[in-house]
């Protein structure tokens, strides 16, 4: 059996770990509105204690408040499950996933893209 993926979801912005480290508050309906902390897909920022890993915080939260649309919910989450299970893909117990505003604007190419233009190093997994 195969799992739909990926699954989207109404979230809002509860905090900036990192340049690729978000939390935030997703609308699972019937008022269940839980906290994930989230990897961004694609995203590998330097660490903050690394060269350009301030500044990949500080464009991601910059990023993150320039898209928010006033709504209660203004951003789409993508989760991704494994191909052959109903495992949700995460990694060190953040869920995988990709950001986008009602713009239409991706906060993970967006930052990537910020990342590789500036010259910074790639974090883990880079």
């Amino acid at each position: 059996m195969r799992y739909p993926t990926p699954a989207r979801w109404r979230v809002r912005l509860l905090g900036v770990h990192d340049g690729d480290t978000i939390l935030v508050q997703v609308d699972r309906g019937d008022d269940d509105q839980s906290v994930w902390s989230i990897r961004l897909k694609d995203v590998f920022a330097p660490e903050l204690s690394q060269t350009g890993g301030p500044e990949c915080r500080a464009f991601v939260a910059k990023w993150l408040d320039a898209e928010a649309d006033g709504t209660d919910w203004p951003f789409i989450l993508e989760t991704f499950r494994t191909t052959r299970s109903d495992v949700t893909v995460s990694t060190l117990g953040r869920l995988v996933g990709v950001v986008t505003a009602a713009s239409g604007a991706c906060l993970n190419a967006d930052v990537q893209a910020f990342i590789t233009t500036s010259g910074f190093p790639g974090g883990i997994g880079s």
